[in-house]
């Protein structure tokens, strides 16, 4: 798992885009969500993984001065497979990512003596 913009810096708000690529047999079924850091947990997704092997799933926050320094945001997954035999298998993975933001302070409004 991985953002966008691991360490920013300049105006804000500012999206930062958290990225998990998620892999297993073809046709596996997961149910997934995001969660930490001073922001609310997603919904539960689902989908499943295609003939390629994996799947890439997105968290876009927004990120504003109140809510600026480190974030720690975080994605569980549940990879349900269905066997033959009618046997269900569910494995719990989860995988964090960090990123660092600092807004830029807003530049001063000159005073009027500063206008001429």
């Amino acid at each position: 798992m991985f953002a966008n913009a691991a360490n920013y810096s300049g105006p804000c708000p500012v999206d930062i885009v958290f990225t998990a690529t998620l892999s297993d047999d073809s046709k596996t079924v997961f149910g997934y969500h995001f969660y930490g850091g001073a922001f609310k947990t997603t919904k539960e997704l689902y989908g499943y993984i295609p003939d390629a092997g994996s799947s890439s799933e997105d968290d876009a926050i927004t990120v504003d001065a109140a809510h600026a320094g480190k974030i720690t945001r975080s994605i569980e997954v549940k990879f349900e497979k269905l066997f033959p035999n009618g046997y269900t298998a569910t494995t719990v993975k989860t995988a964090s990512a960090d990123a660092v933001v600092t807004c830029a302070p807003l530049a001063a409004s000159p005073t009027p003596s500063e206008r001429g």
